[in-house]
């Protein structure tokens, strides 16, 4: 068969990998070749940097056979230049390619929708359904986002920040969303409560279902979801606030959220006990009746002392677990982690000298793993204890450059300290190497 020219902005998109760099000069190409590698081809299209979003715009509008294809779309900045992409961009994208069921914009900056004919067309669009939507280190231009004044009513004004107002937007293409990953790379929002932003009030709530969060924002995104459909149907929460305000209003999620059966909290934030100080946040449970799991994480420091995590974190894990109420609660994971080394000094300590807590220190701790025991030992449908060692990479060396066995007289101490647990046969050590 004769070859057939393919638009060199297509090649570009789809063959700019590394293992496809030899082909990235074709512009001919077999149609035999055409016919049965393009559903392989033209499954996810990644797009990098606006040069290439321009190209792919005009590439959309133009050609028929991509949107029989295309499933999965990647949005991502190119070298230090960065994507901007805005809700009413992405609606005429989605609207052209019927098809995408994944949607990721890792680092990419949101831009504002600020004509009047666009916004009235995103509010009257009807949303869709949509398997997974990543929205991971998103970031703002803040110089793009400052207060703005909006005419409300005669001779009235009422601010919004821009910021939230987008994210909303974005997420009102959308009714159901399998899996949502909503991040921000700099916590750049000023206002606490969703309520105070009198402007969203003209908006629709959110009406979005999600079955699977990852959720690191900051408090007025977190009551954003709270007063949406998001809170009702959420299974699987993963997040941690990293200040005051986002904990009180992950509080007033956790507690809108009737069907959540596994939560994890995961520390996205450079500020946390490892460094500040503080102990982790304890949240209550007791409106998550259908609990299933619960993952902790702890950052542990070079430090040889088991106070620290004692204080900061067991103590924070013990008043959660006080407030569960579920009658399905089935496991539940401790995930200690090492901590990398300073600089110029390679070895961090002894890991059982971090994490064990003898019978004679509890009393000056007030926590203990045997006070985990007896926690633990209420809930007749626990099924597993896991504890998990993490350390990065060339950080647990012995001497001789051997590994070390983490565990090595570790998970004995612990077994002896949590004899309930034991006699169930529930506890399970694991090591995990980043």
């Amino acid at each position: 068969m004769p070859p057939t020219d393919l638009p060199r902005e297509v090649i570009s998109i789809i063959l700019s990998d590394a293992d496809k760099r030899t082909l990235t000069n074709c512009s001919r190409v077999s149609r035999e070749w055409l016919v049965l590698a393009t559903k392989c081809l033209y499954h996810e299209v990644e797009i990098r940097g606006n040069a290439q979003l321009a190209s792919f715009l005009e590439i959309l509008s133009t050609t028929k056979f991509l949107p029989l294809h295309v499933k999965k779309l990647v949005f991502k900045p190119l070298g230090d230049a960065m994507i901007e992409i805005d809700a009413y961009t992405l609606a005429t994208i989605l609207d052209q390619l019927p098809l995408v069921q994944s949607l990721a914009f890792p680092g990419a900056s949101i831009a504002q929708v600020t004509n009047r004919t666009q916004i009235a067309a995103l509010k009257s669009r009807a949303p869709r359904r949509i398997k997974y939507l990543s929205l991971d280190c998103i970031t703002f231009n803040p110089m793009a986002y400052q207060w703005i004044k909006i005419p409300h009513g005669e001779g009235h004004y009422q601010h919004e920040y821009g910021m939230l107002l987008e994210v909303h937007r974005i997420l009102l293409l959308f009714s159901s969303i399998e899996r949502l990953h909503l991040e921000t790379r700099d916590y750049l929002w000023v206002v606490d409560r969703f309520s105070d932003l009198e402007v969203l009030n003209d908006c629709p709530r959110l009406n979005t279902r999600v079955n699977s969060m990852v959720l690191n924002a900051d408090a007025c995104v977190m009551d954003m979801m709270r007063k949406s459909a998001v809170s009702q149907t959420l299974t699987t929460l993963q997040c941690m606030p990293y200040e005051e305000s986002t904990v009180r209003a992950l509080q007033g999620f956790l507690g809108a959220c009737p069907e959540l059966m596994n939560l994890r909290f995961v520390q996205y934030s450079p500020e946390g006990p490892d460094t500040n100080d503080l102990p982790t946040p304890s949240f209550n449970l007791s409106h998550n009746r259908r609990l299933q799991s619960i993952y902790f994480e702890a950052r542990l420091i070079p430090s040889p002392n088991p106070v620290h995590f004692a204080t900061l974190y067991l103590t924070s894990w013990l008043r959660t677990l006080e407030t569960v109420k579920s009658k399905t609660f089935r496991e539940i994971t401790l995930d200690l982690q090492m901590p990398l080394p300073p600089p110029n000094i390679p070895y961090v300590g002894n890991f059982g000298d971090k994490v064990i807590i003898q019978k004679h220190q509890e009393n000056d701790f007030q926590t203990g793993w045997s006070v985990l025991d007896t926690a633990l030992d209420r809930f007749p449908s626990l099924r597993v204890v896991r504890i998990t060692a993490s350390a990065y990479a060339g950080t647990i060396f012995a001497r001789k450059g051997k590994h070390v066995d983490l565990w090595e007289g570790v998970s004995e101490s612990i077994v002896s300290l949590m004899p309930r647990m034991n006699r169930r046969n529930l506890l399970k050590f694991e090591t995990v190497i980043l």
